[in-house]
């Protein structure tokens, strides 16, 4: 079992606020934090995600959800943003957090990234999750920082081991983030001969939201939701390892 992070010890009720308030603004010790919770980012098999693109420096993803080698699928739909450090600590330049959307900046053209932690960025609202009102019963500024939740870090851990940058990277338009359009899953194959019973024993049912190419041992499937995809995700149960083996698959990724 995973060790819980070590919560901060509030003195008084004053004291609570601040805390909370440094470990959401100023508190860039990470680091540690990935350490405790390394055992549960390598249980992941699978992360169901799409790289939106660049916006500012900074790269965008919708991870959607992960799976584990217990077969234990983990809802997130959540975006996170790769941090360049410039906006509060060069030490977190390259580490993922969880982002709502974008908002318009004051006084100024362009926009800025909305971070899932500036909901509780008042006294007002930190006092009332001193007193147990929470925004999301999971959430747990003390363990969890600006990741707020266990499996929100989990995800940011991860993506800070084993995001892929796809081969091209557009620009994200802040003003419309296409979440539910084309995403693309490639699946790898040891032998050309588990391609070939893969493609003929599973998918080929003429699905008009998929479009399949094959290049050697890979396939590539484009989709024209998520929903499509996930769809073909659950059918096939790409998270089994077990499963993958048998069908002679060596890597799946999503883009």
């Amino acid at each position: 079992m995973a060790r819980r992070p070590q919560a901060l010890t509030f003195k008084s009720f004053d004291r609570a606020v601040e805390e909370l308030k440094t470990r959401l603004t100023t508190d860039d010790a990470y680091e540690g934090l990935f350490i405790i919770l390394e055992r549960s980012i390598d249980e992941i098999v699978q992360v169901v995600y799409k790289t939106l693109g660049e916006y500012a420096g900074r790269i965008i993803v919708y991870v959607f959800s992960y799976d584990t080698f217990t077969q234990r699928r983990v809802p997130i739909n959540q975006l996170f943003y790769r941090s360049t450090g410039t906006s509060r600590s060069s030490l977190l330049e390259g580490l993922w957090f969880p982002m709502t959307q974008f908002k318009p900046e004051l006084n100024a053209a362009g926009f800025r990234i909305g971070k899932l932690e500036d909901a509780y960025l008042s006294d007002q609202r930190l006092e009332k999750y001193v007193h147990g009102q929470k925004l999301h019963p999971d959430d747990d500024i003390e363990a969890y920082g600006r990741y707020l939740r266990r499996e929100l870090a989990v995800v940011g851990g991860w993506l800070l081991k084993r995001w892929k940058q796809p081969a091209t990277l557009g620009q994200v338009d802040p003003e419309i983030i296409q979440l539910d359009q084309t995403i693309v899953l490639e699946i790898y194959f040891r032998r050309l001969m588990d391609l070939q019973f893969f493609f003929f024993e599973m998918i080929c049912d003429d699905d008009p939201t998929v479009k399949a190419s094959i290049n050697d041992t890979t396939m590539r499937l484009t989709f024209t939701t998520h929903a499509a995809m996930m769809s073909m995700y659950d059918k096939t149960e790409l998270s089994d390892v077990f499963v993958q083996t048998m069908l002679g698959i060596k890597e799946v990724r999503f883009y």
